[in-house]
């Protein structure tokens, strides 16, 4: 409902880009006025009433009213991502205007990382994605992304090697060498030809972990290294002789 005159008659505000804020106005002649639907405004001409957003005005049968509608405010959304190459922002719904929106509007944002990086916060601190950003002041949101590590390279076993023959005892240290850009590595022990299970999870950079063992029994061992990024798997087989046997004897 742009800035006129109107005659008799209802009238509704409701487009999406304007709302009243300032008055209605009694021209030509006097008149009863329905305003929001409160009780009726009875107007002298000249007279004025303060509208509120989303107002519905029926004039009486003989008067004409002039309705001054205000612009909603606009405020402008600037989004960024960093670094550039780390992700993207997306920005719904889309602007009609340039980057404004219209006071209240609810926009949605969402950080979608790059190959080889990972959404960490927005500059405002909050970690939500997809965020929503009620438009109320000029906003500016950068979206930051970080590096992945690379995917930590393979294990060296150290002990048991693959194909070795403990002495006798009831447990054994697995060990290995130390995996550049490890995290954390996952020990798995199993009887060979039946299914093994995890029995250890320890936090780089230990590189050992000693388990329980049965005499007489060949064994198949695993260590996992994984870090953000993905993950490695190194394996080995060893045995142990029958109770009351000594290796090397």
């Amino acid at each position: 409902m742009p800035d006129g005159v109107y005659p008799a008659g209802s009238y509704n505000s409701g487009t999406t880009s304007f709302q009243a804020t300032n008055s209605i106005t009694a021209a030509g002649s006097n008149g009863n006025f329905t305003v929001g639907g409160s009780a009726g405004v009875t107007f002298t001409a000249g007279s004025r009433v303060d509208l509120k957003p989303g107002f519905h005005a029926t004039a009486g049968s003989s008067a004409t009213f002039h309705a001054r509608i205000a612009p909603v405010a606009q405020y402008q959304l600037t989004v960024a991502s960093s670094p550039s190459s780390g992700g993207t922002v997306a920005v719904w719904p889309c602007s009609s205007n340039g980057s404004y929106y219209s006071a209240g509007t609810v926009v949605t944002l969402t950080a979608t990382p790059s190959n080889g990086y990972q959404f960490v916060n927005w500059n405002t601190g909050s970690t939500l994605n997809p965020l929503y950003v009620t438009m109320s002041s000029a906003q500016s949101l950068t979206a930051n992304f970080t590096a992945l590590s690379a995917a930590p390279g393979p294990v060296g076993l150290v002990s048991p090697v693959n194909y070795a023959i403990l002495g006798s005892g009831s447990t054994a240290t697995l060990t290995w060498h130390a995996a550049t850009n490890a995290t954390y590595y996952d020990i798995y022990l199993g009887i060979v030809s039946q299914s093994i299970s995890q029995v250890g999870h320890i936090a780089a950079p230990t590189t050992q972990f000693t388990v329980g063992i049965l005499q007489s029994t060949s064994y198949s061992w695993c260590v996992v290294v994984t870090n953000a990024a993905g993950f490695s798997t190194s394996c080995a087989n060893f045995a142990t002789p029958p109770s009351g046997w000594f290796v090397g004897q």
